[in-house]
């Protein structure tokens, strides 16, 4: 089963985890969405929500934290 595309090591492994994460399954590469949402702004798409909006390795749209 493919996943989406991994910001790290590029594959098609980023796969849902238990609740809103998502986890590489090659590289081990992680992202955590709070249940609170976050504020808008332009930056870098986002793996989780799709829009431009992630700066400092969060999105300001979905929340979702990478790391």
């Amino acid at each position: 089963m493919a996943g989406k595309k991994c910001p790290k090591c590029q594959r098609m492994t980023f796969l849902k985890t238990k609740g809103l994460n998502r986890k590489c399954s090659q590289c081990g590469y992680g992202m955590r969405v709070p249940p609170n949402k976050g504020k808008g702004g332009p930056g870098s798409k986002c793996i989780n929500c799709g829009k431009l909006r992630v700066f400092n390795n969060v999105c300001n749209n979905c929340g979702a934290i990478y790391g």
